[in-house]
């Protein structure tokens, strides 16, 4: 593996700019609108039904009316509807199974909605991780949604790395570069540019090496909004 000293030997340059994306998440409304204020305008949630409640407070959609919500946790078929509710929704980072890409599809195609979603790897192989395995399992999901999911865009995929190997300092995380060489194969198998296929991977913790090794979205919080306050789930 290379050292984190060596970023030029990383990642081809991609065309897309990196997104910050502030995670949110238990964060009060009154931190948002303050960090909305400095200039951020992409946050991330992970629970539906807080990101629900926060897109639709009243406060928050006259502070912050180009706000750009990122849903980046786990989706059960039965919060779909909750979760197509939520205001100025803008991408799905986490799409994990046929059976939920099929479910969202039904709902935007009734609804007459349209959103930007990431395909989620599991590519540490945890089974408390979500999403399908690298290889098959990914070009399948990828071809079902570009083939068969007309309301869902297609621009990328997701993963979220093991905890110790992004904590293991001075060598790239593996996750990572299983994630970089699944874009490889899926804009092989599906004549896509491989260069303008986001890659959702990285956190407050291990960012800078995700960015080195090609990631267009990182998920940061400590740095800006310290530690989490309490746990909320669906």
């Amino acid at each position: 593996m290379t050292s984190l000293a060596e970023p030029q030997q990383h990642a081809s340059p991609s065309t897309l700019e990196i997104n910050t994306l502030q995670d949110s998440q238990t964060k009060p409304k009154e931190s948002i609108i303050d960090a909305y204020k400095a200039g951020q305008r992409v946050f991330g949630e992970n629970y539906i039904q807080e990101l629900l409640d926060k897109s639709l407070d009243p406060e928050l959609q006259r502070e912050c009316p180009d706000i750009s919500w990122h849903f980046i946790g786990n989706i059960q078929s039965k919060n779909v509807s909750k979760l197509l509710k939520v205001s100025h929704l803008s991408v799905i980072h986490t799409i994990g199974s046929l059976k939920i890409a099929e479910k969202i599809q039904n709902a935007c195609l009734s609804r007459s909605l349209s959103f930007d979603v990431l395909v989620q790897v599991n590519t540490s192989g945890e089974e408390a991780k979500g999403g399908v395995r690298p290889g098959e399992e990914t070009s399948g999901l990828v071809g079902y949604i570009l083939n068969e999911c007309h309301n869902l865009r297609f621009v990328g995929l997701m993963t979220i790395g093991a905890y110790d190997s992004s904590l293991e300092a001075g060598v790239d995380n593996p996750d990572f570069i299983e994630l970089r060489k699944s874009r490889v194969s899926v804009a092989s198998t599906f004549n896509l540019t491989e260069n303008d296929l986001r890659l959702s991977m990285g956190m407050s913790s291990d960012l800078e090496n995700a960015i080195c090794l090609g990631s267009t979205d990182v998920r940061v919080g400590r740095q800006i909004f310290g530690a989490r306050e309490y746990a909320k789930k669906d």
